[in-house]
């Protein structure tokens, strides 16, 4: 596998007020992080309604303060780093509301400091942040399938990949593929592999260098085993 850009080189340059690869590089950077981001935010308690709101506001936030231009890939992993800049948004959201003493139904994001809280923050965001790769593996997996053999087949091989879909055995996937029982399961193992090296890809996107995709994807069927 060739290792492209990595995901910190991507977000030193991403602006939106740069030409239109920086843009491409910041609206990557938002929709990949979207929704681990968003998923702590709600767990704090926070309205649905107002989630997204806080989101935004968040990504926002590090767009004007030129957070991911001063990412350096010496503070450890981004995924951490950003975890960091979330809790601190969070905290200064709320002291802003209580100065203010905003009315309506919004309930005050609660913040605890205990190695307890900060460790659910994280396997929370991490496990968050391994679907959303695994997501992505798939969804590529998928167009792949669907381009070189159509929905039909994509949708008969769906569950043998995700665990999603229709429940099949290889006799009723060979049927469906035109193919043996045996035949059917080598194609389902050759679709594994494509899986896992779209996942590395994902992976790679993420750190700084390619000895660290190995490292990082056992990480991550660590953390979703939790």
């Amino acid at each position: 596998m060739v290792f492209p850009i990595t995901n910190w080189a991507t977000i030193s340059k991403a602006t939106l007020n740069g030409g239109d690869e920086e843009r491409t590089a910041m609206g990557a950077f938002i929709d990949r992080y979207w929704k681990p981001v968003s998923v702590v935010i709600q767990s704090k308690g926070v309205p649905f309604g107002r989630v997204e709101d806080l989101t935004q506001d968040f990504f926002v936030k590090l767009i004007e303060d030129d957070f991911v231009s001063r990412a350096t890939q010496e503070k450890g992993r981004f995924r951490s780093f950003l975890l960091k800049a979330l809790r601190d948004f969070l905290v200064d959201d709320m002291r802003k509301f209580m100065a203010q003493k905003r009315g309506g139904s919004f309930e005050r994001v609660e913040l605890r400091d205990d190695s307890a809280v900060l460790r659910d923050d994280q396997l929370l965001f991490d496990k968050t942040w391994a679907k959303t790769l695994f997501d992505a593996a798939i969804e590529k997996t998928a167009k792949e399938i669907i381009e070189k053999k159509g929905e039909e087949k994509w949708q008969a091989t769906r569950y043998f990949l995700s665990g999603e879909g229709k429940e099949l055995s290889y006799v009723e996937l060979g049927q469906i593929l035109g193919v043996s029982e045996n035949a059917a399961k080598t194609h389902v193992s050759r679709l594994r592999s494509r899986l896992r090296e779209n996942l590395r890809e994902q992976i790679s996107l993420t750190v700084g260098a390619p000895h660290e995709v190995d490292e990082e994807l056992a990480f991550l069927r660590e953390v979703m085993m939790h």
